[in-house]
């Protein structure tokens, strides 16, 4: 990634991230930077640019990955395990009949198991990107610099090391993707950042080294989870899938094993349990019947995630196996992000239990200050993909049940209350809430 930018694109007035993908993109496109039209200035277009291209990037159709059975490299990883079969003394006079016979056929299975790991990897990496709290021009340059780009380090130890970075053929190039995720992007935005504002910025690529050191520190440390207070309320168990750090020689067949099991579950585990057992263990939770209900992955020593099987991709926990995840999380509040995980799913509930009561004719007025503190000062930050959380969708449907209560609270007329999709801002003491563009001051606290 380039991180030189010239006077001229500079001078244009857009963040640092958005100037750093005209560098990269129209530079490395050989496109002209936008000129002026009669309906939108330069700056529009540019991030009109970004928002396309990233959706294009979220977006890439399976076949993008597809590597030709005739690639140098594919043939090349063929050869080694031919060579291999000589150094183990395997090489027997079936084994290379069958190697001859089936020459064809066997290099086209190898060119397909890199294209589905290289596809599938990649998925992982747009989650990761989805889930960050960037820019879109930041998301940009990582997912374009991974798909363009092949890091790779020669020799051995970091002082010795040789950085090799090369442009990479998506139909011919077997290597792995770039290593992004949370840590990793964490780091290499701060940096590129704080290098500008002193004026310094380093190459990227020894920045994104560095965060890789920074990425194996962290999953280098021993998970802590402890199971042994957990209560499963009868409805199954919790399994416990080593990582790599916990496991260096079997975490591989706990790979495949954990793949197995979660292969009805919405969960990208069911193709990326290699790569997320090298960050850390995993936990699922099983009924008595055992499929799986709850993960629990780690990344070293901190909860990365929590996840269920409710409403397909959101992955949200279903209502009568949040129990069991809150008294997980309890047993390891001590653990980084146990407590938010848990205040996360004790919010559930609760919003869930407003609606609860509002269908039921039992919501009184103590509830509704507790229910507007949950409802306006909240967000549900870990949300899997930005996908919109289904308990508070449906408790939003049902306020309208609960108008009076909210008038009586706030002293105005039933009329005066919007119960809409709303959000709320402060002005002083006036409550203020916007809906379908409208502005709406009937909620007034005394």
């Amino acid at each position: 990634m380039n991180l030189t930018i010239p006077a001229n694109i500079n001078s244009l007035d857009l963040t640092l991230w958005e100037k750093l993908f005209v560098v990269n993109y129209y530079q490395g496109q050989n496109k002209p930077i936008p000129n002026k039209t009669q309906t939108k200035s330069k700056v529009d277009l540019i991030r009109q640019d970004i928002r396309k291209f990233l959706e294009e990037l979220y977006n890439l159709p399976e076949e993008e990955f597809q590597i030709n059975p005739d690639s140098e490299e594919v043939k090349r990883e063929f050869n080694n395990n031919v060579e291999a079969l000589k150094t183990r003394g395997e090489d027997t006079k079936e084994k290379n009949d069958h190697l001859r016979e089936n020459n064809d056929a066997i290099i086209e299975s190898f060119a397909k198991h890199f294209s589905d790991q290289n596809y599938s990897q990649y998925q992982y990496i747009v989650n990761n990107v989805k889930n960050g709290i960037y820019e879109p021009s930041f998301k940009c340059l990582l997912l374009n610099e991974t798909l363009t780009k092949i890091y790779k380090k020669e020799g051995s130890g970091k002082d010795t090391s040789k950085t090799i970075i090369k442009k990479r053929d998506m139909h011919s190039s077997i290597a792995g993707h770039m290593v992004i995720n949370s840590t990793t992007m964490e780091y290499m935005y701060d940096t590129i950042e704080k290098g500008f504002q002193d004026k310094k910025p380093k190459a990227f690529a020894n920045i994104y080294y560095d965060a890789i050191d920074k990425y194996n520190q962290l999953i280098s440390q021993k998970t802590k989870i402890s199971l042994d207070n957990v209560n499963t309320y009868g409805k199954g168990k919790w399994i416990k899938f080593a990582g790599k750090s916990s496991d260096p020689e079997g975490f591989k067949k706990n790979a495949s094993d954990l793949s197995a099991l979660v292969q009805d579950t919405p969960w990208c585990t069911k193709t990326m349990a290699y790569s997320q057992l090298e960050e850390g263990d995993f936990y699922v939770f099983v009924d008595n019947s055992n499929h799986p209900h709850i993960a629990v992955k780690m990344k070293g020593a901190e909860i990365d995630e929590l996840r269920g099987i409710k409403n397909g991709f959101a992955q949200e926990l279903e209502d009568d196996y949040r129990d069991v995840a809150v008294s997980f999380l309890e047993n390891n509040k001590d653990i980084e992000n146990g407590v938010e995980w848990l205040e996360k799913e004790e919010w559930n509930a609760r919003l869930i239990n407003y609606g609860k009561m509002i269908e039921a004719g039992t919501f009184e007025l103590e509830n509704v200050e507790p229910l507007i503190q949950d409802l306006f000062f909240r967000k549900d930050f870990r949300n899997h993909a930005g996908y919109k959380n289904s308990n508070l969708g449906r408790l939003k449907k049902v306020l309208y049940l609960a108008s009076g209560k909210f008038a009586e609270y706030f002293h105005c007329s039933e009329e005066e209350i919007c119960c809409g999709d709303f959000n709320v801002w402060d002005l002083g003491e006036n409550k203020h809430i916007s809906c379908g563009g409208y502005r709406y001051n009937a909620l007034r606290r005394k």
